[in-house]
């Protein structure tokens, strides 16, 4: 846990770097840790001063996010940044004031994988199938489809009975039969489908096979 502040500016990666196109936001660094990623929260430097989530990873897939967030599915996009060093950052909006991933709903509602909640389990399942079928057929796998990668609207927001969702994380994601999982995958606590080992060509039929086993608890 580290507090304190820093004010950051890069070149939007989408523009042409111009006076218009640089992207200030100071971060808050109120961090909490996940296993090997850190993840930083603040606000940008503009008039509404956006909330942002901040990462830093080894790979990222902008196109694969980018697709889906101009759908609805994901988190808006802000910037995806090559550092020195080969890490890249970044930005997006945090949306935690809304939504909550599915694993942390359900720890502390277990409740909602009782026979009452079925119907609206099977609803957000099969969204996030529609969802994951338009992502492949633009050529994208995700590669990671848990519950800690699907966020939901919070319980005080009426959870998922919805149906409304996001899916976070694109280290994984990329495009169909180039993209591999990393070599260090965790096939140990994650259940993975058949062929989903460290190195392997992730396949669009992993993302469905995941979701498929997305609420076994």
């Amino acid at each position: 846990m580290g507090i304190g502040l820093c004010t950051c500016l890069f070149y939007d990666p989408r523009g042409r770097p111009s006076s218009t196109s640089l992207l200030f936001f100071t971060i808050r660094f109120s961090v909490f840790q996940m296993k090997s990623r850190n993840l930083f929260f603040g606000r940008m430097d503009n008039a509404d001063g956006t909330a942002i989530c901040i990462k830093f990873v080894t790979r990222y897939c902008k196109e694969g996010h980018e697709f889906l967030a101009v759908r609805g599915f994901a988190p808006k996009l802000h910037a995806v940044e090559r550092l020195p060093g080969g890490l890249y950052m970044v930005v997006m909006d945090d949306v935690s004031e809304e939504y909550v991933s599915l694993f942390n709903l359900i720890r502390d509602n277990p409740d909602l994988l009782s026979e009452e909640h079925l119907g609206a389990r099977n609803f957000l399942s099969e969204k996030v199938r529609q969802c994951l079928r338009e992502l492949h057929q633009a050529g994208f796998v995700h590669g990671d489809i848990r519950d800690t990668n699907v966020m939901v609207k919070t319980l005080k927001r009426g959870g998922f009975a919805d149906g409304s969702f996001l899916v976070v994380d694109y280290d994984s994601c990329g495009k169909i039969k180039q993209v591999r999982y990393p070599l260090n995958l965790n096939t140990t606590s994650v259940q993975r489908p058949e062929g989903a080992t460290g190195g392997a060509v992730i396949e669009a039929v992993h993302d469905l096979e995941m979701l498929d086993h997305i609420w076994d608890y």
